[in-house]
């Protein structure tokens, strides 16, 4: 939504011009990313559009359009799903350290068959 006092201020503005232009790779599956936000683009495919690059236009009047070249271009936002619980995931599971060597070596007990002389 454009505020009043911009229209009021610029009466010949064109709310269809971008305001910023962001470009963008689109991946493999031909998915961009803007603002931690995913946008999965839609079929038909033009030629070159996989490898090249894609300009997201975000508008006065908060709207948002991906072109190539002179192609606007079809999307959806990809929206994660809610994993299950109270949002905190849980503590990972901590190994307990192993205790350093002592510098002594290890003396076996006094009635350790070692001790006893065998005859």
């Amino acid at each position: 939504m454009i505020p009043p006092i911009l229209l009021a201020a610029f009466p010949n503005l064109d709310t269809d011009d971008p305001v910023v232009t962001h470009p963008a790779d689109p991946r493999f599956n031909y998915v961009v990313r803007l603002s931690n936000r995913f946008y999965q683009l839609l079929p038909p495919v033009h030629a070159g559009e996989r490898g090249g690059r894609v300009v997201i236009e975000e508008r006065l009047d908060g709207t948002m359009a991906i072109r190539f070249g002179k192609h606007d271009l079809e999307y959806q936002e990809i929206v994660a799903k809610q994993r299950s619980g109270d949002g905190d995931c849980a503590p990972k599971k901590t190994r307990s350290k192993r205790t350093q060597p002592t510098a002594q070596p290890f003396k076996p007990a006094a009635d350790h068959p070692w001790r006893k002389r065998v005859i």
